[in-house]
């Protein structure tokens, strides 16, 4: 699996959920917040800053919120970035299971967004947890290149919840 992202959720001391989620190769954590709601961490390329990068990997881990649909949330999500982008396209959201939990996968084309003036090719997992909720994009500036050892439905579908705590969800 590599080594877990530096924004992973760490179980509480008694135990509990774990995203096992690495820093793609060549990537760096760009930029970290936490909260006592929500942590969030964006990771880009080695070379490139916040301003200026062509691949991000953003996680988000809202606390309590196990309970939120995933379908629900990437849908909102879909619309918050569709606000920001008015010719997004959308494609057909596919829910599944992975370990247990139940999972939701968005892809999202933003021709050019306004803001920068740049295609965005957006691909999102939400993943609906006990404890919390989790949500997981990789953003690309160009189309993502094939052969990638990091491609989204690989990379994205390689990032597992488990809990430390249940036969259900193992780590």
């Amino acid at each position: 699996m590599g080594a877990p992202a530096g924004g992973a959720a760490k179980p509480a001391p008694n135990g509990g959920e774990v995203l096992l989620q690495k820093v793609p190769q060549g990537f760096k954590v760009a930029s970290q917040q936490a909260s006592a709601d929500a942590q969030v961490q964006e990771l880009i390329p080695g070379d490139q800053t916040l301003d200026n990068w062509t691949e991000m990997v953003t996680t988000q881990i809202f606390f309590g919120k196990g309970g939120w649909a995933s379908e629900k949330v990437v849908a909102l999500i879909a619309d918050q970035v569709a606000a920001a982008c008015p010719d997004l396209r959308r494609g057909t959201p596919v829910q599944s299971q992975a370990n247990n939990y139940t999972t939701t996968f968005l892809v999202l084309q933003c021709p050019n967004n306004p803001k920068t003036n740049k295609p965005e090719y957006i691909f999102l997992r939400g993943i609906q947890g006990k404890d919390s909720f989790y949500t997981i994009e990789m953003a690309y500036r160009t189309p993502p290149r094939k052969g990638d050892p990091d491609t989204p439905d690989t990379y994205l579908t390689a990032i597992k919840l488990c809990d430390t705590r249940s036969k259900d969800h193992p780590c």
